[in-house]
């Protein structure tokens, strides 16, 4: 398990069906789900990055909107 905290922004459109990019710049394009990540993908926890090199690997994202 691996957390990351990003934020939205009204310039998201999600018209790429294919990929998602959690951003920690505030570039938005069709594939942008989030800006302003607090991590990059060097950040994750190696122990997933080797378990996701498994093109058998499932992998389950759970997104929370905190409206708080």
């Amino acid at each position: 398990v691996d957390e990351l905290e990003a934020v939205g922004d009204e310039r998201l459109t999600f018209e790429n069906e294919i990929s998602m990019v959690i951003r920690k710049s505030e570039y938005v394009d069709g594939r942008t789900l989030a800006i302003r990540a607090n991590k990059a993908a060097r950040d994750i926890k190696r122990e997933l990055v080797e378990k996701l090199r498994n093109p058998e690997q499932r992998v389950v994202v759970e997104i929370i909107v905190d409206e708080s």
